[in-house]
């Protein structure tokens, strides 16, 4: 399980122009710095669980504009950062809808996952263990971290850019392109983890050294990093194709709120518990 930032816009970070121009112009809706919170959650054995997505503002979605596979919390007025208030919810609506089988939940140190009523509420209500990976070791030891949330991003940008250049767009009074509405971003990303095939959840435990394989045998597998050292296929090419352009991850700002249109998204407030990307063990 792990929450991960996801803007709005995500125009890319090169493009093509002819040499010597004084200006080089790149298509924006203006809301560069908006983001929202993704959770992304799945088991040791490729099962991928619903998607969770954290929004901003009170009134909820109608059931029609949200896919299947994917389950929105509205985090209230000017708020969708994850806390520990939308962890219950993850561990509600996502983790343990029918919580008969203990099980083990590795996630990181962030503090909406390290609250006395957190731990308090997995194991006596969620039948849930918990191990906490240590701040600044995600990327070596969080699944999540190592496999899953680049080619997520990724596949996001590709839906984005396809859009951008040739998708069904709105403007307003004065000519201005609208952001891409919340219906639309829910079903990118609905489509993106669906891209993430069972085999790459599967080497991805194994690869942060998270295996029911008392043994050993899956011990070589442990801190495999680059292509050139990773005995798995490169999990961007695993279908045959080219990885799209890469996500920008680097934009800090605004956060999301909900204006008069529940279908768009616009800045918000901070918030003293909130999920922070850019802390230690994000």
């Amino acid at each position: 399980m792990d929450e991960t930032p996801v803007w709005i816009e995500m125009p890319g970070k090169s493009t093509l122009e002819h040499s010597g121009v004084n200006q080089v112009s790149v298509s924006s809706t203006g809301h560069e710095k908006k983001r929202y919170t993704v959770v992304l959650t799945a088991l040791a054995d490729g099962t991928k669980l619903p998607v969770l997505v954290l929004l901003p503002g009170v009134r909820p979605l109608p059931a029609n504009k949200v896919p299947p596979g994917v389950i929105v919390h509205m985090c209230g007025t000017n708020k969708s950062w994850a806390s520990a208030a939308t962890t219950k919810v993850w561990f509600r609506r996502v983790w343990c809808r029918e919580p008969s089988n203990k099980r083990l939940l590795v996630w990181d140190t962030f503090r909406g996952h390290t609250t006395e009523e957190i731990k308090q509420y997995a194991k006596e209500e969620m039948n849930t263990d918990m191990i906490y990976i240590p701040g600044g070791c995600t990327s070596k030891l969080q699944p999540a971290d190592v496999s899953w949330n680049r080619p997520f991003k990724m596949y996001l940008q590709e839906s984005y850019d396809e859009w951008v250049y040739s998708g069904a767009k709105t403007y307003t009074p004065k000519g201005n392109m609208r952001a891409p509405e919340v219906t639309m971003l829910l079903k990118w990303i609905k489509n993106a983890w669906q891209e993430i095939s069972p085999s790459i959840i599967i080497k991805s435990f194994k690869k942060t050294g998270i295996s029911s394989a008392l043994d050993g045998t899956d011990d070589h597998l442990l801190g495999y990093e680059s292509d050139d050292e990773d005995p798995f296929e490169n999990c961007l090419l695993e279908n045959g194709t080219e990885p799209p352009v890469a996500i920008s991850s680097s934009i800090d700002g605004a956060q999301l709120s909900e204006d008069s249109d529940s279908d768009k998204l616009s800045d918000f407030s901070d918030t003293d518990d909130y999920f922070d990307p850019d802390s230690p063990g994000h």
